[in-house]
C-alpha cells in the first residue's frame, strides 16, 4: 500500500515521500498504512519489480 500511495499522491522522489510520512494524515486514513516503511525499505521491495509487469494494468486503464 505504501508503494501505492506514493505513486497516486505522485511525489517526485521517494526522499519526498519519506519526508511526509509522519506528518501525513492521509496514509493512515485513506491508504490505512499504520507504519511507512523509510525509503531504503521501499527501494529494497520496489526495485526488484520490472515495469513490464505492470504494463498490463496500466494498459488497461488507459484504453
Amino acid at each position: 500500500m505504501s508503494g501505492f500511495a506514493m505513486f497516486s499522491l505522485k511525489n517526485l522522489s521517494l526522499l519526498a515521500f519519506d519526508e511526509r510520512r509522519g506528518v501525513d494524515q492521509n496514509l493512515k486514513d485513506i491508504y490505512l498504512i499504520d507504519k511507512v516503511p523509510c525509503d531504503t525499505q521501499m527501494r529494497k521491495n520496489l526495485d526488484p519489480i520490472d515495469p513490464e509487469e505492470l504494463r498490463l494494468a496500466f494498459k488497461g486503464s488507459f484504453r
